[in-house]
């Protein structure tokens, strides 16, 4: 799996900021769309890395371990979750695996990305860098 992304946690009683866990910490955590099995597409609220592509994720339907998928949250089925990156002009593509600092891609509209194609990935409160970096949803 490689380095795994950095979680947010409570340790001793001091935070520490990472780019995952629960999205109500301190700092910047992903967020994605999640299809926990019994409910539908909703936004998650925490997420667990259990490897490049596989999440345990925490929406308002409950908590499951789900399969990072390249498909609209309309279309997610029980057992998925979506995440799309934006580059610097705007324009979209969803991730399809996740490390510490790279997203490879599948593009929807993005000028500056191929399917395929590893771009170094921000949390939104940044500005990506043309053909180099994308932005990620954190809450």
């Amino acid at each position: 799996m490689g380095r795994p992304l950095r979680r947010a946690e409570t340790v001793d009683g001091n935070f520490h900021t990472g780019a995952i866990g629960p999205s109500a910490g301190t700092g910047q955590q992903i967020t994605m769309q999640a299809f926990v099995e019994g409910g539908s597409a909703n936004v998650t609220t925490e997420i667990v890395q259990k490897g490049t592509k596989k999440f345990r994720v925490t929406t308002s339907d409950g908590t499951q371990t789900c399969q990072l998928v390249a498909v609209a949250s309309g279309s997610l089925a029980a057992g998925q979750c979506s995440l799309v990156a934006t580059d610097s002009d705007g324009n979209t593509a969803y991730v399809t695996k996740l490390t510490s600092n790279y997203a490879t891609l599948e593009n929807i509209d993005s000028t500056q990305f191929a399917t395929g194609d590893r771009a170094l990935w921000l949390d939104d409160t940044a500005s990506a860098v043309a053909n180099v970096s994308v932005l990620l949803v954190t809450a």
